[in-house]
């Protein structure tokens, strides 16, 4: 009988993870769970906040586009927030342009 390892549970590579969170009525909770969500062993993460202006637009069928151009108001792109670390002196301008390349 042969019995094949395990998946690795953790992304490999440049894997951008997307964590959804709903927060509409959540106030109480948000901070623990925003902390909870950024505190994982994966570093390569983008939280992204559904309000309640979020999720109107998406049940009204609002385009893409319109939608990112909301959230990214409260929420720096992965790339905008790594020249904002490279500004800081935090990371490399290589170490961003690696992360966030388009394949």
């Amino acid at each position: 009988m042969l019995i094949a390892p395990a998946p690795n549970p953790m992304p490999t590579g440049n894997l951008l993870i997307s964590v959804v969170m709903p927060c509409y009525n959540a106030a109480p909770y948000l901070t623990e769970a925003v902390e909870s969500a950024l505190r994982q062993s994966y570093s390569n993460v983008e939280l992204i906040l559904i309000d309640d202006t979020l999720r109107t637009m998406i049940h009204d069928g609002v385009g893409e586009h319109e939608l990112e151009r909301y959230a990214r108001k409260f929420t720096p792109s992965i790339r905008d927030d790594g020249l904002a670390r490279v500004l800081k002196g935090e990371t490399t301008i290589e170490e961003v342009l690696r992360v966030t390349r388009e394949d």
